[in-house]
């Protein structure tokens, strides 16, 4: 059975920092882990749960042999004092059931029940609460109590996205751990080792979009989303009545979507390689087009021909050019910001890229006037 450490590529100074403070009895009882999503942050709380159960080593070491009863339960998720919870299926906030128990045994199971307890097996219990960014009002203040007066030897780890993400009464609480993402040598290694990328060229081409998250980088590996972010940059790059044929086939793609969250989802993934296309268009008008280097933004590594072709539009490069896109956008964000309250997925990206093509053709600048629909 393998040591979790042994699985957890980066966040070196997080661990390091975990294990001075237990050195020297400092170790609080609650921790918000706050970072993006996919980038190993659930991945390093097992791995301190297992260390702090572990029947070999001693807390101080922050290290798990693998091998004893406590290392192999807490990797098989079957500790007797080792707690996980997160958003059941379905769901769309954690209800207060897991933590208080249900109406008629309210109190009496659930997790502050559980960690009211003495430990079992383990010289601790420890929580881990994943999704915590969806503790509603109701969720957040059954753990109040808990979190207030922890029992003897409890730690709680809770795993969400941004401290601003948590109810105030949440964030007061628990000592905020920072994690950042992963670089993109360390996902293409996680990729490769974990046979997500079918080679290394594929998981270069994806690290380098990916934000440092392997959920993400595994996201865009989907032949779905692949095929989404090649029409996006098609329609972008177009001129013309193909514009409005290519905007036609991203609402399609949109609407094979089986419910409205995966149509919201993929209308994101639209708006995400709408604004790569245009920071890539940037840089390149910037850079007079030349070639990529590692500073360039993920657009332009690849490099996309679909922004070129976009670029190629703008020889003269002047200030109006970027001045252009920059519009472009910032409408693109505009549309990001509407999504997130809401708004129907179709009409969001139907009226993006109605607005663009306005936009473009209000600003045409001489050298593209020939490109205009007849």
């Amino acid at each position: 059975m393998a040591n979790l450490w042994d699985t957890l590529i980066g966040h070196d100074s997080r661990r390091e920092m975990l294990r001075h403070a237990i050195a020297k009895g400092r170790l609080a009882h609650t921790f918000l882990f706050v970072g993006p999503p996919g980038i190993g942050k659930r991945m390093l709380a097992h791995a301190v749960a297992q260390s702090l159960l572990c029947e070999r080593h001693s807390a101080a070491d922050l290290d798990a042999c693998g091998q004893c009863s406590g290392c192999k339960q807490v990797a098989a998720g079957t500790h007797p004092d080792l707690f996980q919870i997160g958003l059941p299926a379905g769901k769309q906030s954690l209800p207060i059931e897991l933590f208080l128990g249900p109406e008629e045994r309210r109190g009496k199971e659930g997790l502050c029940y559980e960690l009211s307890l003495k430990p079992m097996a383990g010289g601790r219990k420890i929580a881990i609460i994943d999704d915590a960014d969806s503790l509603n009002e109701a969720s957040a203040n059954s753990l109040l109590k808990t979190l207030e007066e922890p029992p003897p030897h409890s730690l709680l780890i809770l795993v969400g996205t941004t401290p601003d993400a948590q109810l105030p009464t949440i964030r007061s609480r628990c000592q905020k751990l920072q994690f950042a993402p992963l670089t993109s040598e360390q996902v293409i290694e996680i990729l490769i080792r974990d046979g997500i990328a079918d080679d290394r060229s594929q998981a270069e081409a994806v690290a380098a979009l990916c934000d440092g998250s392997v959920q993400t980088a595994s996201e865009l590996l989907d032949p779905q989303v692949r095929s989404l972010r090649e029409a996006v940059y098609n329609l972008l790059a177009a001129d013309g009545r193909q514009r409005y044929e290519l905007a036609g086939q991203v609402v399609e793609a949109l609407e094979e979507g089986s419910d409205t969250s995966e149509q919201r989802k993929l209308a994101g993934w639209a708006i995400r390689f709408a604004i790569e296309f245009y920071r890539g268009t940037i840089w390149q008008l910037g850079n007079d087009g030349g070639a990529a280097t590692a500073d360039s933004p993920s657009s332009i590594v690849l490099p996309p021909p679909q922004v070129t072709r976009f670029t190629a539009k703008f020889p003269n490069r002047s200030l109006d050019d970027l001045d252009l896109v920059g519009e472009l956008l910032e409408r693109v964000f505009q549309a990001d910001s509407h999504l997130q309250r809401n708004m129907s997925p179709k009409l969001c990206i139907e009226g993006l890229f109605d607005e663009l093509t306005r936009i473009e053709r209000s600003r045409r600048t001489p050298a593209t006037a020939g490109s205009a629909p007849r």
